[in-house]
């Protein structure tokens, strides 16, 4: 399995060694350690390697010493820099990264002493262009078949989605002679790329911590994000958790008709949109993944047009870049403009993208099965003021319920009023007594109860619960064994549903505008409720 490495750094052995140990405490397989950002590697390094030696028993050691022109920070002389290399060998580092253009002769020498020392040799290459690959590709072969390196490390540069197929290509053709490889992609989509590094049979992916200020030469992701997307796609363990199954794509599917879906939103480790998408491609024989894709907000638009590139058929857009969503494509169907909100956006084949909103779709099929087909003469309270609530708003109207919304910030309430042109009637919430009995079923659309996010506050859903005594709740926002709002929903004896079935049908929705397939739902189902425990 792919092991996560976070690249550490320290203008000394204590800095180093502080970072070191707060890269294994969140959990990294491996730690790199970047001798060439010290204030002096030459007095330093043999006290950094030795204390990380002692107290991370566990957890794998890589060390390099990169100059100025191969993305390093050495500022001394390349005789300077072979000299305190030959040293870093002989501290018997677990791995020892050498640039794979050193002269042979030196290349021999740094290697037998490492070996010595019991170190094993990474050999690197860098370059700048796809065509450049044949060669290298050559060289690295040569230089593990020889026994020159234990494993080779690669760049790829990954622009589009021909890059990223070669990317993939070259890993698999690599792993089918048998070459231990650290396949790295550069370029536009570098991060893309490493969120699917575990597809191929690369050894490890860098990454950082994201509290150092280092990005590093190449730049890295974060060690948290690519932790989340691997657990939630199935390819890293959740430590206690329950497993999950992996994508249904390998490298050896490259250039082939494979799909590409994925998920933005900040954050994205709560979700389990892959599971249900990637059980839907399984079932239906199709390769390919849904990637948890981390995009903070006021990048929905680069992150869409990256997408484009690398050839997805679309996404889905989660907490908090519905409404940017929206203003980011270049059309929006009916659900989707009527909410001013989008969750689902298709990559068309003529370059454009079309936003929608499935949610309309998952909250009015959810709320079907839990009170009946037709809503006339109902009243809903939804508790939010977001894009999931306004999604819920056009499903609840399409239902032909009364809708009345409320939320913490009253302009946000007031925006939302404004947008939905009369869908919609504000409830002030402080004063939600004034509907007490009159609420036929209560809409969850905050983040409350979502992992990491406990309810709180004077709008915590079972409180409105009480206030209002709604007859029934429906939460866009699921957990194991249910929300709070939803369990205490039941212990009153009333009807309640968590997102998971808004999830279900908005992603079976979803599922067939990007492919134009019906997806098989009762194996989603079975695959949702397996990952989160019901």
């Amino acid at each position: 399995m792919t092991r996560l490495c976070v690249v550490c750094t320290g203008r000394d052995a204590d800095a180093l060694i502080t970072h070191a140990v707060a890269a294994a405490d969140a959990g990294a397989d491996m730690v790199e350690l970047r001798m060439d950002l010290m204030d002096d590697p030459a007095e330093e390094l043999h006290s950094a390697v030795s204390g990380l030696q002692t107290i991370l028993a566990n957890v794998e050691l890589a060390a390099s010493l990169r100059a100025t022109r191969d993305g390093g920070s050495f500022p001394g002389t390349e005789e300077d820099r072979l000299a305190i290399l030959g040293e870093l060998a002989a501290t018997g580092v677990g791995w020892l990264d050498l640039e794979g253009n050193l002269p042979p002769s030196t290349l021999d020498d740094l290697t037998e002493n490492a070996r010595r020392a019991g170190s094993r040799v990474l050999l690197s290459w860098h370059v700048d262009r796809e065509e450049d690959w044949d060669d290298v590709g050559i060289r690295s072969r040569a230089a593990f078949k020889d026994g020159r390196a234990d494993a080779v490390k690669l760049v790829l540069p990954v622009e589009d989605r021909q890059g990223l197929d070669a990317y993939l290509a070259f890993s698999w053709s690599l792993s089918k002679e048998g070459v231990s490889h650290v396949l790295l992609p550069s370029g536009r989509l570098s991060r893309l790329g490493r969120v699917l590094a575990p597809v191929t049979s690369t050894e490890w992916v860098y990454s950082e911590l994201g509290d150092t200020g280092y990005q590093g030469p190449l730049g890295l992701p974060l060690f948290g994000e690519l932790e989340a997307a691997w657990q939630r796609m199935g390819m890293r363990t959740v430590p206690g958790g329950l497993p999950r199954p992996a994508p249904p794509l390998e490298a050896k599917d490259a250039g082939g008709e494979w799909t590409l879906l994925a998920l933005l939103g900040d954050p994205v480790s709560h979700t389990n949109s892959p599971v249900v998408h990637q059980a839907a491609m399984r079932a239906l024989g199709m390769r390919g993944a849904y990637v948890p894709y981390r995009t903070e907000p006021g990048d929905v638009a680069t992150a869409l047009a990256d997408l484009g590139m690398a050839g997805a058929l679309g996404c889905n857009v989660t907490v908090p870049l519905k409404v940017e969503a929206a203003a980011s494509v270049d059309e929006l169907g009916d659900g989707a403009s009527r909410s001013g909100a989008v969750n689902t956006v298709i990559f068309r084949e003529d370059g454009l993208t079309r936003g929608e909103n499935t949610d309309v779709d998952g909250v009015a099929l959810s709320v079907q099965e839990l009170l009946g087909e037709d809503g006339t003469d109902r009243t809903a309270l939804v508790l939010g003021t977001g894009g999931a609530a306004r999604g819920a708003v056009v499903g609840l109207d399409r239902w032909g319920a009364r809708v009345l919304v409320t939320g913490r910030d009253p302009d946000h309430l007031a925006s939302l009023i404004s947008d939905l042109d009369g869908l919609a009637k504000p409830a002030n919430p402080l004063r939600l007594e004034d509907h007490m009995g009159q609420v036929d079923l209560l809409v969850q659309c905050t983040s409350q109860g979502m992992s990491g996010v406990p309810p709180s506050g004077h709008l915590m859903p079972v409180r409105v619960l009480e206030i209002v005594a709604a007859r029934a709740v429906l939460e866009m926002v699921y957990a194991p064994g249910g929300t709070d709002g939803v369990r205490g929903a039941r212990l009153a004896g009333l009807p309640a549903v968590g997102g998971e079935r808004v999830l279900l049908h908005q992603a079976a929705v979803g599922f067939r505008h990007w492919t134009g397939l019906d997806p098989p739902i009762s194996g989603m189902e079975r695959a949702l409720h397996a990952a989160i425990g019901q």
